[in-house]
């Protein structure tokens, strides 16, 4: 583990930023879906993994829509260094699309539900 920090940051590099990337991970990407989370996987030639978030309104207010999103870029954050690089690419962009359920789960339920769609999906080992 590097004692530096820098493994862990999440760069501007490891974000979903314009609207193009977000429609082509929507129409190519492939879905996972449980109660609380929905996520939208798309295998690129990136050498870099990608993460973005939408939230809507019917989450709730403001203060709510931001702490479900803190909490998936923390788990994206400290976990990215897990996944595995596709085989003919090399990264991956993936949208999270949280569920009001998601809003009564603890960080940890939350992390959990995270890692079991990553492993259905093949990201991490």
């Amino acid at each position: 583990m590097e004692t530096d920090g820098k493994r862990f940051k999440l760069t501007k590099s490891n974000r979903l930023v314009l609207n193009r990337d977000f429609q082509k991970v929507f129409e190519c990407g492939k879905l996972y879906r449980t109660t609380a989370l929905t996520i939208y996987v798309l295998p690129t030639d990136n050498k870099v993994f990608r993460l973005g978030i939408v939230t809507s309104r019917k989450l709730g207010n403001a203060v709510k829509r931001n702490l479900i999103k803190r909490r998936l870029r923390e788990i994206f954050r400290l976990n990215k260094h897990r996944f595995v690089p596709a085989k003919d690419m090399s990264g991956y962009d993936m949208i999270f699309l949280p569920q009001k359920s998601a809003l009564n789960l603890s960080y940890t339920s939350l992390e959990n539900i995270v890692f079991n769609i990553w492993k259905r999906a093949n990201l991490i080992s």
